[in-house]
This record gives C-alpha cells, structure tokens and sequence, in this order.
C-alpha cells in the first residue's frame, strides 16, 4: 500500500534486527539505481531535468543553514593529502547528461598541485545483457549489444566518459568498473547477476562457473580498453586494460549464497594468479554498521580469499553506502545535534569492528584495527537522499575527507559524478539524477572537496542561492512537484486541529445511521514488530458512546508474497517469509498469540480478509504469486489458473489450521481476498489476466468468495493503466457469465495523489474528503462505462456505490501536503454509511497513534495527527463516535 510499505519487516528473521535495520536498509536498496536507457543516440544531449518544481525543502534547499541545522560554522581547515586515500565518484552510464569529464576535470582541478585533480572514477553499473540466458553476455545498464549500443559508446562512452582519461597510461588503468547496484538487487530471479548466470550456465559446478565468471570479467575489461582505442582520437598508444572491479550488492543480491561464493571464489582466483587485480564490495549500511545480510556477504568473501591463501590485508575493500539509513534514524540524529557526517563516521566504526571479528576468527590473528581503514571505502549519497530528511552537506564531506585522510580510508566515492550540481541552466533544481538539491552550492563543489581543491568557496560556501536565479515555472502535476511559489515545508506532525484543518471551521459531529452493509477492514501490516496490538485496540475503542457499543469486526491482513528464497513451487507467506523455525515462532508466539486470538475470542476470525500484493511486489513483480505461477508453468496462462487458485485456498486453510488448533475452535476459513496492485505491477498484462481468471473461476466454482482489487486514484478517477485492471477483471467475470453485481470491489487507494494536486485544493478550499468524493465518483462512472461496454447493460454510477470500496491513508499522507484528518474520516464514514459503500477500510491500524513512543513525527506507527488521542480513526469507523471523537482535541 503505497510508500509505507516499503517499512514491511521483511523476516529473515534474524530477532537482533529492529524495524530500523530492516526498514533502511530497505530504502538503501534505492541508493544505487542506476538507469537501465542511455537515452536516444540521436540527441544525446537531453538533460534528465523533470517538470516539476517542488520547493519544499525536502526536494531542494536554498539556505545553507537550513541544510546544515546542527552546524552554525563551516569547515575551513583541509588536512594534509596522505597520499594514500584516492578518490573515485561513481558515474551513472546510463544517463546521456551530467557526465562529461572533460569540463569536470578543467573546473575542478587545482593547476597548483598536481594531487588536486580527478584522476579516476567508477563506471556503473554492469550486468548480464537483457534478454540473454544461453551464454554469459555483459553490457553497461544490460543493453543489447548492437548497433545502438555501438552509437551510445560513439557519443558518449568515448568522447565524454573515456576521454579525458585515455589520454594518459596512468589514468586509464585506474577506471573501476562496477557491478551490481539496484536493478541487479532487485531482481528476484537474479537473471541479471553476471555470477548467478555464470552458475545457472555451468549447472551448479562451480569450478566451470568460476572459470567462466573470470573470463568474462577479464573479457569486458578488456572491451573497454578497446573501446577507448577506437572511439578517443587522441588515446594513448600504450594503454593497458584497467584491473579495477567494484561488486554493488545489496537486496536479493546479498541471500544468493550459493551465487555470492562463486563470485567470491572467481575474485580470490583471479588475486591469486595476478595481484595487480584490485577488488572491491559495495554493501549497504546503518550507522550500526553492517546488517546481518551485509555480514553474511563479508563472510563469503572473507572465507574464499582465506581459503585462497591470501592475506587478509589483500581482501576485497569494503565500500559502505553512507546513504539512506531511513527518515526516522535522520530525524532523530537531528534531535541529538548529530550530523551525516558523526552517522558517518559511526557507521564505518562499527563496520571496522565487525571486519576486525571476522579476520579474528577466520585467520586466527588479531589485526590492529587502525590499519583496517585501509580496507574500507566511503561512498556518501551527495546532497538530498533518497529518503529525504538525510541530507549529506559540503560540510560533511569536508569532516569525511579530513577523517579519511587522517585514517588513510583506502578511497571515497560519492553517488554520483552526475549529480554534482544544485542548479541546472540557471535555475533551481530539486533532487534528480542529475542534481543533488543544495541550490546555494556551485557546480562539481563536492568533486572540489573530494579531490582536495578547497578553493574559497569551498571554504565558504554562499550562505543563501543568489537571489537573480530564475526558479522553475509552477507545475500541476506529477507526484513531487509544488504549486505556486515557495512556500514552507510542509511538517511531519501536527499539533493543532486548525492547522491540520485548514479549510475547516468546525468538527463534525452529527453521526449518519449505519446502513448494516458497509464495513470497515482496516489494513493491518502483519510485517511491523511494533504498532497497535489487537488487545489494545479493543481497549480503546470499545466504550459506549451512549449508542451501543461497536466492535472492529473486520481486518485486512497484508501483505501476503511469494516466500524468500522459494523458486521451485508457489509458496505464500505473510511478507515473504522465509518458512522455518523462526517463522514458525513468529505465527503461533506473536501472530497469532497478538492478533487472531483476539478475532477468534470476538467470533470474527471468519471475517478475516487477505491482502495480496502491495508496494514490495509493486516494486519487484516477480514476488507476486501470480507471475510465480506463470513462470514455473512456461508463462502458459491457462496451466498457471488452477496451481493459483489452489495457492490461494491452501494458505487461507493454513491460518484456519493453525487458529483452530491453537484456539481449540472449529473455526470456518475466511473467503475473503484483497489485491492491491500498483507499481510495475499495474502494467504487468498476461499477469493481471491470469489473476482475474483465476479469480473469476473461483468466484464461479463458489460464490461465497469475496473479492476485492485495491488500486491507485486520483480525484479524476482510476490512471488508464487502474482501468485497464479493472476491465480485465470485469471481462473475466463476463467470460463465465457471473453478474456484474459481483464483481470484485474496486477499492480505492485515497492517498498521496502528490503534493501540487493538494496544494491547490487548499488554496480552492477543499478538504481531503472533497478529494476523495471526488475519486470515488469518477471511478464509479467509470465503471459504469466499463459495465456498459463488456456487459452491454446500462446501469447509472450512483448505484455502483456497493462495488466500491474507500482506504485513506490517515492523518500525513507519504507526499506531505496530504493530510487526511479525523474530520475527514467522519465525512467519509457518514457519506459512506448513507451510499451503501461497499467498506471502508484504512492505512493502517497500526498507525492509528497520535505518537510513535517519544517521537511526534510521521512514522509507520504514528499518523503525525499529535492532538488526537490513540484509536480515534479507528473509533469514527467503528461508529464508536464518543465526544473526543466528535470534538478532539484543539491542540496537544
């Protein structure tokens, strides 16, 4: 559902983990994406620049001291150069634009010091070439080798990226070549993995796989050298192949051991017969230091090198991605005056410390720590993260260079060379691939940083953007983009009803007569350690308000994926679950003890609903059980319909199984099914048409499923690709001749339709319950349309109200300017109870908190809404509506 999901607790499940752990490194995931398209050969020049314009500062900043708020000086003492640490910035050779280093390094370079210039640099990201499975075929970004391919290193890879250093013997054989990265992490199937296909094609023998990885890498290595000689007029004559290889490994990448040991042993191989090989690993980190995966990862690499006989000191270098550690890890460093720089500096620390255990215990030495520096790179994200409140300034690269050249870090690198900007063609840029979103810095500062050439405005950064820069014109689109001029951030919690209620005068607090058809199935997010427990909630939400007392009757339990490591078979578990002993523990001492004990003790156990799908699955299709199901039946839709359907019973039974015998009931299994089907996932066809068979068939076979299809909306309705989804599952239903009164409900996600969009509703006056209305009706009217165009029956949208269903995210929505308040939430429950809705639902219960223990901000379990008292969303859709409901709080 949305942003938030990307918070699931993922299981490993390793118990020392915290939700922090898992939820960042879940966003550090995102740091190193890359891009799959160079663009078009034929206008090479087309700057990655979006539309929009979002002022707030969470997308750009214009004041030093505002990206800077634990500072009040600037760093203006540099460090002698230890003529060790080198540094080398990863450039995305994907993008046609922010990367031509001949103007990087004239702009950049100190003409008095020959040390002060940018001398090297990584190239990422390699990878299997798309579309290739019979042999082992390695391009940039996985494009095709052809005549494309050709014109990108013609006019770009050539003249732009290889140039200025083919010029010289000695700056050519010190390019990296990087593999990996997102894309490659991502990918559960792991097809893009150079060392997995190397397995696979070698059918698990791995002396065959090592020898055919090491090959291919020598291979590319070489190609580049190649490259450079037939695309750069002015190479050397004299140039050597580069010997300098950097492994990104982060998400699925980092638990395909078997896949991870071959690569490891091809790295030792390759060390052990030429020592001018240089290697290095990319991990993700925290602050903690390295996560258990991360550890995992080191071990192997470790191991093999040891087995190898080399020394330990001749190990592949750890390069941490200092980025992304996740919002609530930067919000509270910047309540503990801390900046990137000290999380920084803590996060290579306790990285040293389990470096340090691992040589203790493999090579039976004990190393002097202060020498391991020299085994671990330092790779910041520059400027404005991906998670938005990390914000990495000049002046933590200054504290980052000076701490690296005092411990002699073996090198730094930044992501990315491309972004080393804060305004584009004069104007303001929020944060893109190719800006870091500091508009008060120059062009390439942190490249000047970096390579030691702190001029005078390194030292002294301008304090605030020059005023006759022009900004960007206002947009109305698009999911970050602003409206109008700039205006403040918007907060990340709200302690005053009348500033959470802008285009409000009073509460609302007449209560409409329930209808006893609309129902309320709150999402709950079985993948949180934290948040609402069950018990609690009845606590809360059971007192008569003087009407009778209602009960939460109802629950959405997401979100349900195909099990980690899982291939061979469709094996479904709440959030991927790896099953085992630890997930064995976690359904029967927490889940079940927490939340189904307390269903089945209020006779709802059968009113349960599964929730399928969601951000995760959105984001990697390939852990939707549907395209599970396609692939191990050789994408034969019509083979895939019956191991599905019977997936989807089997795990329902599962839970009544497990209930039953722990309760010592008979209990009936739930019939009811969400999926919430957005990201890449949306656009997925032969998938979408296998689920809306198969779900059809069931609905055929037993009318008592019931069957709902949870999509993205703006307040014009459904995007074309929701509709499409619609209407293949109303042409499914059709196909089997089952009435279009039973139809899969199309529950609305009412949520995040992007800043600009709720922007100017405030300024129209509009609450965020207009919005919703608004994209309840047009999607009804467009499922009229859709009604009358498969079943060739005309019925009038305000009587399709019943195949609708309506999910706020409450209180402060991921795009910030959306905040759906309890005012919201009565209007909605009351229009809801008068339209016969068919539910409602929200997310999330475990959420539903004015405040995530000492912390007001917005988190997973915290709605930000500070005035409110704990449970009160879930009260209003109850119909519990007891005064502080109908009258909360005016301020904390």
């Amino acid at each position: 559902m949305n942003k938030l999901y990307k918070w699931l607790f993922s299981f490993g499940l390793s118990l020392s983990l915290t939700i922090f752990t898992v939820s960042c490194n879940t966003y550090i995931s995102n740091s190193y994406k890359g891009n799959e398209n160079p663009g078009n050969p034929e206008n090479p020049t087309t700057p990655e620049i979006p539309d929009t314009n979002d002022t707030s500062s969470s997308n750009y900043y214009v004041k030093w001291k505002d990206a800077n708020p634990n500072r009040t000086t600037k760093i203006n003492t540099k460090n002698k150069y230890n003529n060790k640490t080198y540094f080398s910035p990863y450039l995305d050779a994907g993008l046609w634009s922010g990367n031509d280093f001949s103007d990087i390094i004239n702009s950049t370079k100190d003409t008095n010091n020959n040390n002060a210039v940018l001398s090297q640099y990584t190239l990422a990201f390699a990878q299997q070439v798309n579309g290739v499975s019979d042999k082992l075929e390695i391009s940039f970004a996985g494009l095709k080798k052809d005549s494309s391919y050709d014109e990108w290193k013609k006019l770009q890879l050539g003249p732009k990226d290889l140039a200025p250093f083919s010029i010289s013997k000695n700056d050519f054989k010190n390019l990296k070549i990087s593999y990996g990265g997102y894309n490659v992490g991502v990918d559960q199937t792991q097809e893009k993995s150079p060392w997995n296909v190397a397995l696979k094609l070698s059918k698990n023998n791995e002396e065959n796989a090592v020898n055919i990885l090491s090959e291919s890498f020598k291979n590319f290595n070489e190609e580049l050298l190649n490259d450079a000689k037939k695309y750069v007029k002015e190479a050397a004559t004299d140039l050597e192949t580069p010997k300098n290889i950097d492994f990104d490994i982060e998400g699925n990448s980092q638990n395909d051991k078997s896949a991870l040991k071959v690569l490891a042993k091809t790295l030792a191989k390759m060390k052990k017969e030429d020592s001018t090989w240089n290697f290095s690993v990319t991990l993700p980190v925290l602050p903690s230091g390295l996560s258990s995966e991360g550890i995992g990862v080191l071990l192997v690499f470790a191991t093999e090198f040891k087995n190898a006989g080399i020394d330990y000191k001749n190990m592949p270098i750890i390069n941490l991605m200092l980025m992304d550690y996740g919002n609530d890890i930067y919000n509270q460093a910047i309540k503990d005056r801390k900046t990137n720089f000290d999380l920084a500096k803590s996060a290579i620390e306790n990285t040293i410390a389990q470096l340090s255990k691992t040589i203790k215990n493999l090579y039976e030495i004990n190393p002097i720590d202060d020498e391991l520096y020299g085994l671990i790179g330092a790779t910041p994200m520059i400027g404005i993260n991906d998670t938005k409140a990390g914000i990495f300034t000049l002046e933590d690269a200054k504290d980052l260079y000076n701490y690296s050249m005092d411990k002699n870090i073996a090198y730094i690198g930044m992501w990315s060379q491309n972004c080393d900007r804060g305004i584009i063609n004069g104007k303001k840029s929020i944060k893109t691939v190719t800006s870091h979103g500091l508009n008060y810095l120059n062009e390439y500062d942190f490249t000047r940083v970096f390579i030691g050439n702190w001029t005078s405005d390194i030292l002294n950064p301008k304090d605030e953007a020059p005023e006759d820069i022009t900004p960007n014109e206002p947009n109305y689109g698009g999911d970050d983009g602003d409206y109008g001029d700039p205006i403040t951030p918007e907060p990340t919690s709200y302690s005053s009803w009348e500033k959470a209620n802008p285009n409000r005068k009073t509460n609302i607090t007449e209560k409409y007569s329930p209808n006893e058809k609309t129902y309320f199935s709150p999402y709950f997010d079985t993948g949180l350690y934290s948040g609402n427990k069950l018990e609690d909630v009845y606590k809360k939400t059971t007192s008569d308000p003087g009407d009778g007392v209602k009960k939460l009757n109802n629950l959405t339990l997401a979100f349900i994926t195909q099990a980690q490591s899982t291939t061979d078979k469709l094996d479904l578990t709440f959030a991927g679950q790896k099953r085992g002993d630890s997930y064995d523990w976690w359904s029967n001492d927490k889940f079940y003890k927490e939340t189904l004990s307390y269903l089945i003790s209020n006779n709802s156990f059968e009113n349960i609903k599964m929730s399928y799908g969601g951000f995760n699955t959105g984001e990697n299709i390939e852990k939707n059980p549907w395209n599970v199901a396609l692939r191990l039946n050789n994408y034969n839709i019509n083979n895939s319909i019956e191991p599905l359907k019977n997936a989807f019973i089997n795990f329902n039974q599962e839970w009544t199984n497990l209930a039953s015998k722990n309760s010592g009931k008979s209990l009936k299994m739930p019939k009811n099914i969400d999926f919430d089907i957005e990201g890449k996932s949306i656009d997925d066809k032969n998938a979408n048409i296998l689920l809306a068979k198969t779900v059809a068939k069931m609905k055929k076979e037993d009318s008592s499923w019931n069957f709902s299809l949870t999509l993205p909306v703006l307040p014009s309705g459904l995007t074309s690709s929701g509709a499409a989804v619609m209407d293949l599952f109303i042409q499914e239903y059709k196909n089997l001749n089952i009435s279009y009164s039973n139809l899969p409900v199309i529950n609305l996600m009412l949520m995040d339709y992007g800043n600009p969009i709720y922007r100017k509703a405030i300024k129209d006056g509009k609450t965020n319950f207009d919005l919703s209305i608004e994209a309840i009706n047009n999607t009804s009217k467009r499922l009229s349309t859709s009604i009358q165009n498969i079943y060739n029956y005309s019925v009038d949208y305000n009587n399709l109200y019943y195949l609708i269903g309506a999910t706020p995210m409450i209180g402060i929505n991921d795009t910030a300017a959306g905040i759906f308040t309890l005012e919201d939430a009565k209007e909605l429950y009351n229009w809801s109870q008068k339209n016969n809705l068919a539910y409602t639902s929200m997310w999330s219960l475990n959420d539903d908190k004015r405040r995530d223990n000492n912390n007001d901000a917005k988190s997973v379990t915290s709605h930000g809404l500070t005035y409110l008292n704990d449970c009160d969303f879930t009260k209003v859709f109850i119909g519990n509506w007891d005064n502080q409901v109908k009258k909360p709080n005016t301020s904390l």
